[in-house]
């Protein structure tokens, strides 16, 4: 009974330590990824404004 329960308090503690630790890691891969998005979004936008402005 007692080896049960801390067999998965053990598994449950890391749990939480491998969560902790990949979550910041993944968070940043997310917004990175995202902000990879936008700046290319936006370069897209800057390209073809540049290729429909009517000539001076």
């Amino acid at each position: 009974m007692f080896a049960t329960a801390f067999a998965l308090l053990i598994s449950f503690s890391v749990s939480v330590a491998l969560v902790s630790w990949a979550a910041p890691i993944t968070a940043q891969a997310i917004s990175l990824d995202v902000q990879k998005s936008i700046d290319g979004w936006q370069l897209r936008q800057t390209v073809s404004d540049a290729l429909n402005r009517e000539p001076k």
